[in-house]
């Protein structure tokens, strides 16, 4: 199993939703400006693109040996 923790982003100097959305980068490209992000709340997850200037938490990868 796997832990994702709800840290909100950064967007310039301030943390938002912390500690009630989590959102997660793809390693996918939407445009050069945006990347697939997954947002997770307690009661919804999405994917949805969002700018690359935002500091989201990274997925997690498993290594397939």
């Amino acid at each position: 199993s796997i832990f994702l923790p709800a840290a909100g982003f950064s967007a310039g100097r301030e943390r938002l939703f912390a500690e009630s959305n989590g959102y997660y980068w793809s390693s996918t490209e939407k445009d050069p400006n945006n990347a697939w992000t997954l947002d997770i709340s307690k009661d919804n997850a999405s994917v949805v693109g969002g700018p690359c200037v935002r500091l989201m938490s990274v997925r997690a990868v498993r290594d397939a040996k």
